[in-house]
Parts: structure tokens; sequence; C-alpha cells
């Protein structure tokens, strides 16, 4: 004589509130610290192309008011700013590291 044990609506009630729980914590946090991961990262690199454009800028200005740079050697500055911007760029992309989004995670 088996029984089959049945689910009284209290209990289902609870199991389903049990996995909507478990579902918010394991979906809705992590969303929420990759969206603010993701943006300090945007900010961040928005900063880094505007103080490059300015420096680039600056370095031309600079370098177009050398009297020696006049005349037939006026393409020098723009090669100088375009490898200078280059070599930054190359720089602050080896120092970008990708990070981990949840440090308590080592399930990776």
């Amino acid at each position: 004589m088996d029984v089959e044990p049945r689910l009284s609506p209290s209990s289902l009630s609870e199991v389903v509130d049990l996995v909507r729980a478990y579902v918010r914590q394991q979906t809705v946090a992590p969303l929420r610290g990759v969206g603010r991961w993701v943006a300090f990262g945007l900010f961040g690199g928005i900063l880094l192309v505007i103080g490059l454009v300015f420096f680039a800028m600056g370095l031309l200005r600079g370098m177009q008011t050398i009297p020696a740079l006049d005349g037939a050697w006026s393409f020098v500055p723009y090669f100088a700013v375009l490898i200078s911007s280059i070599v930054i760029m190359g720089f602050a992309k080896g120092r970008i590291s990708i990070g981990v989004l949840h440090p308590g995670d080592d399930a990776r």
C-alpha cells in the first residue's frame, strides 16, 4: 500500500515563494552589480578619450610653434602626435584589466 505524498496548498505556495526568492537573489542582485561595473567602465573610458584628445591637440599646437618645423617639415607635428597617441592608447590598453564581477565567486 504505497501512498503518494501530496503537497498542500500552503506548502506549494511556500515552494513557489522560495523559488522566487532564489531566482531574485541569483539574477537581480548580480545584474545590479554588472550595471554599476559597466557604468564606471564607460565613464572612465569616455574620460580617457577626452583627455587623450586634449593632450593631442595641445601637443600639436605646441609643436606647430617650433620654427624649425615650418615649410617642408610641417607634417612632422602631425606624425608625432599620431605616434604619441598610439603609444598612449597602447599603454592604457595594457593597464586595463578585466577584473572579476563578483569577488566571492571562485567557480570560474
